[in-house]
């Protein structure tokens, strides 16, 4: 379910201050581009959770 803009923003600026920053590498995943479709797909589907970092150049 996407939450309304103000309220994503809200949070994200709750975990630029809560967040222990030494386990944002835990939560986040770095994929290649050409990834990106199927890791969209997943998304949507809510099966991922976390942080997906893009690399454009792998």
């Amino acid at each position: 379910m996407t939450r309304p803009y103000d309220e994503r923003i809200e949070a994200w600026k709750r975990l630029s201050t809560s967040l222990d920053m030494t386990q944002l590498d835990a939560i986040t995943r770095e994929i290649g581009l050409s990834e990106v479709i199927p890791t969209a797909s997943e998304l949507l589907d809510g099966k991922i959770r976390g942080r997906i970092v893009v690399d454009v150049n792998r």
